[in-house]
């Protein structure tokens, strides 16, 4: 064999493999371009089920935020009146405390005048 048919097979096979790896390289972008497809559509199917979803979520953000609002205004009404039965409770409790000590007082001066009766009345009763 002379060194042109050696030059002739390598440059043969070399044009094969080069024909080998485009048909590769053309299978491989098939592939990848039906897997990009793919993953598209599936990106545009969650993109329309979150459409709705969000919708729903903005509406269940904008209730919460009345919600807050009416507890705020609640809570301001009702904060006072609360203020006012403290207070009140307090009062009620000064109140008894001292009708606490009038009658302790009342009951301490009343036990020796009892005592003092049922006395005389047993000495009369003699």
């Amino acid at each position: 064999m002379d060194m042109d048919t050696v030059l002739t097979v390598i440059q043969m096979l070399f044009f094969i493999a080069m024909i080998v790896l485009s048909v590769y390289l053309i299978i491989s972008l098939n592939k990848i371009t039906s897997s990009v497809k793919t993953i598209e559509n599936e990106v545009a199917d969650v993109s329309n089920s979150l459409t709705p979803l969000l919708a729903e979520v903005s509406e269940v953000v904008k209730d919460v935020g009345v919600l807050s609002e009416n507890i705020k205004n609640d809570y301001a009404k009702a904060e006072p009146v609360i203020n006012d039965l403290i207070e009140k409770g307090k009062d009620l409790s000064n109140v008894v405390g001292k009708v606490k000590d009038v009658l302790t007082g009342v009951t301490k001066s009343v036990f020796p005048v009892v005592t003092g009766v049922t006395t005389a009345l047993k000495f009369l009763k003699k």
